[in-house]
């Protein structure tokens, strides 16, 4: 039997890529038995407690520290707050990791996954290391550490935003046992410059790749048929065109009477007035218009995929400036569905598309050509098909 023990304090949820890989453990058929247990959020929400509860998922809710706290304080790394946070998050991720370990033998061979870490989180996780080397709890076990990096500077030109993120790896890389995957091909790159060694690139974890059956799409379409715009997908947030949505679906419905479907699916975790309005503007325009479907739930993968699979076009309503250097899971559910994308502005996700050979224009007023709408493959490559290995299958064979 594998030993996995999955560390990941931002899980706590109901959205976004932490409980994205909730359901990917649920409903994967693994090859070989693994015997899983997560470390959560102390404060994980009772929908997810439940949903791992009936998946047979060992939820084990163990970290009191609010993991995102200090994401945007690259610029103030030697703050006491943030110096505290550190230490306090070292102590967890020890305490973790020796409580782990004590319902395995001395024999098994365990491997812990970190499957989102910013610099913050690998300064505190290097301390903890640090601290167990030396320790009898820890040194007569065979373990291996896997972690995943996710994030960048947002100012990579600036050497004093890039400090904390060589600092805190580079602290990694001279801990035992030890290996760094980034989440895409420029946070490779980047974390290289810095002189980080990175074994490579992690699959992304937000469906079952191997397990999923996708039923090939028609090429063409008759004409007439009614095809389905994604409009938005994720958690509400601003910076990712939440408020623009109201409008966008308006110029959309005077273009598009009959023919076309809009779907919109979002969670909410953060509130504002401003997140709010466009709620309330979107749950009216659900009520007046018959092609407007309004999902606020989080899809389960089966919802995931079904949906996915039957969009023709997807529309990226994020704030370029805001993914100018930050990486999004769209990016790699539009290439494996081969659905083309319409985007704001140039960003990373321009980048990324480019690097995937994946059909998408870049349009600020979110219009788009004919010619797109034909346009729905990828073209394969070796870092595409890197991206969707299964995610537990790539930790047992690396």
């Amino acid at each position: 039997m594998h030993k996995l023990v999955i560390i990941d304090p931002g899980l706590y949820e109901v959205g976004g890529h932490h409980a994205a890989l909730l359901n990917t453990l649920a409903v994967k058929e693994r090859e070989a038995a693994v015997d899983i247990t997560i470390y959560s959020s102390l404060h994980i929400a009772e929908e997810l407690r439940d949903f791992a509860a009936r998946q047979d998922l060992n939820i084990n809710p163990w970290f009191d520290s609010n993991f995102y706290q200090y994401f945007d304080e690259a610029n103030n790394f030697k703050s006491t707050a943030i110096n505290t946070f550190i230490r306090g998050l070292a102590l967890e991720f020890k305490s973790a990791i020796v409580n782990a370990l004590e319902s395995v033998a001395v024999s098994d061979n365990v491997i812990f996954w970190y499957p989102c870490v910013n610099w913050e989180h690998a300064n505190a996780l290097s301390l903890a290391l640090s601290q167990l080397a030396h320790s009898a709890q820890y040194r007569d076990y065979v373990c291996s550490h896997k972690v995943c990096s996710m994030f960048m500077s947002q100012q990579p030109e600036n050497n004093r935003t890039n400090l904390p993120y060589e600092t805190a790896f580079k602290r990694l890389n001279n801990c035992s046992q030890v290996e760094i995957y980034a989440a895409d091909w420029e946070l490779r790159e980047y974390l290289e410059k810095l002189n980080v060694g990175v074994d490579g690139i992690h699959p992304c974890y937000l469906l079952p790749w191997s397990d999923l059956e996708i039923v090939k799409k028609e090429s063409v379409m008759a004409e007439g048929s009614t095809k389905t715009f994604l409009l938005y997908m994720g958690d509400a947030k601003e910076n990712k065109g939440f408020t623009m949505l109201p409008s966008l679906i308006k110029s959309l419905s005077a273009t598009h009477l009959e023919n076309v479907k809009l779907v919109v699916q979002y969670t909410t975790t953060w509130s504002s007035p401003v997140l709010e309005e466009a709620e309330q503007k979107l749950g009216k325009l659900a009520e007046q218009l018959a092609n407007l479907e309004v999902h606020k739930v989080f899809w389960s993968v089966e919802e995931l995929v079904r949906n996915l699979n039957k969009t023709d076009l997807i529309f990226c309503t994020y704030e370029p400036s805001a993914y100018q250097f930050k990486s999004s899971g769209l990016a790699w559910l539009a290439s494996f569905f081969n659905t083309p994308v319409v985007l704001r502005g140039e960003s990373w996700l321009a980048r990324e598309f480019a690097r995937l050979q994946h059909p998408f224009e870049v349009s600020p007023s979110l219009t788009y050509s004919t010619q797109l709408l034909e346009k729905n493959s990828s073209q394969k490559s070796e870092y595409r098909s890197s991206l969707f290995i299964e995610p537990i299958d790539w930790l047992y064979k690396n």
